[in-house]
């Protein structure tokens, strides 16, 4: 089995259901990836690879469709986890009442 990789892809510019299935689709069509998952909340892809393809070849599957795409970096991913924990901290609020 080949090597594979894990990417963590931002994504700007989606605003609907369609851009993140679009992302997507664009994605799980690159020759060489396994598995792709947009969020459109939160304006990110992952991805798993074959650590063989070129990273940019994902980028560019994404530009394709008319999207802005870079790779996230370490702040980008502080920022998503703050963010998930706030959501949980709501839905936590709304089912005991806080």
């Amino acid at each position: 089995m080949a090597e594979v990789k894990n990417y963590h892809i931002k994504i700007e510019g989606m605003t609907c259901a369609a851009c993140s299935a679009a992302s997507e689709r664009a994605l799980t069509k690159t020759k060489g990836v396994i598995s792709a998952s947009v969020n459109l909340a939160l304006g990110s892809a992952e991805v798993t690879a074959e650590a063989a393809i070129p990273p940019e070849t994902l980028l560019n599957a994404v530009s394709a469709v008319g999207y802005k795409a870079s790779f996230a970096t370490g702040e980008d991913l502080s920022i998503e986890e703050t963010h998930q924990f706030s959501k949980a901290e709501i839905i936590i609020g709304l089912i005991f009442g806080f």
